[in-house]
């Protein structure tokens, strides 16, 4: 989103804003969902997300994408969330069920799959579960990533690598 919508979106343009949130809400909650599997919560942390942008969108700058602004916004409350919680949060997902694609049996085993691997992942140091979540749930480049976290693409690609390998190891431990 360029510059020029920030500026009608700061000027309370409602065509403005609610292209903005059609745009960028989905994606943001469905970050928020993946991380702490919680419809509830991730909508709040979305709405809270959003209030905090605009709260304080004359103090925005462009640079780069907005998107990649408000994931570091949405970082920063699901970090304030763990703190506050000390819990990491992994359930069912419950979106496979309603897919006619899927049979019981293949529902079964790609949930058992999915809580397997989500608790790998939540053994994992928080900065590489936001590189997990980010770069192979939410598809994100690299370059991206670095725009939220902050890091150079080079360190994101090498902590990548040593998460990809932790639950590689993760894996080969329980015989997978």
């Amino acid at each position: 989103m360029s510059s020029k919508i920030i500026k009608r979106i700061a000027q309370k343009e409602e065509h403005a804003l609610d292209s903005m949130i059609r745009d960028c809400y989905p994606k943001i909650y469905g970050y928020l969902y993946r991380r702490i599997m919680d419809e509830g919560l991730a909508k709040d942390l979305t709405q809270e997300t959003f209030y905090h942008f605009f709260s304080h969108i004359q103090q925005y700058q462009d640079q780069g994408k907005l998107l990649n602004y408000l994931y570091r916004i949405a970082q920063h409350l699901l970090y304030d969330y763990f703190k506050s919680q000390k819990i990491v949060i992994s359930e069912l997902d419950e979106s496979l069920i309603s897919d006619p694609a899927y049979d019981t049996q293949t529902i079964v085993e790609r949930q058992e799959e999915d809580i397997i691997l989500r608790k790998w992942i939540e053994q994992l140091p928080v900065h590489l579960q936001d590189i997990i979540y980010l770069r192979y749930y939410e598809k994100m480049k690299f370059k991206d990533i670095s725009k939220i976290t902050g890091k150079h693409v080079s360190t994101l690609k090498s902590q990548s690598k040593l998460a990809v390998e932790l639950l590689k190891k993760m894996a080969k431990k329980e015989g997978w």
